[in-house]
């Protein structure tokens, strides 16, 4: 669960990804140069949206996981 368990109880920290707190329930992935999330999370109205993010030839994989975060946060905000 984003900022509450697993491998997203640290992420979804920042102010641009709280929204998706404890709404967003996914699992990750990291290889050298790719970063995936891929789930579902609850929106504002409480419609349950399925989402897979993944992106390829990363350089900062911090960066690109606070991208990730924020993307998801953004549909929670819907």
């Amino acid at each position: 669960m984003a900022g509450g368990s697993g491998t997203l109880a640290d992420r979804f920290d920042d102010e641009a990804e709280t929204a998706a707190r404890g709404l967003a329930r996914a699992k990750t992935g990291t290889l050298n140069t790719v970063v995936s999330l891929s789930g579902h999370v609850s929106t504002r109205e409480g419609r349950l949206l399925t989402f897979s993010v993944v992106l390829n030839e990363v350089a900062d994989p911090a960066a690109a996981r606070d991208a990730a975060d924020r993307a998801v946060a953004a549909l929670a905000r819907l």
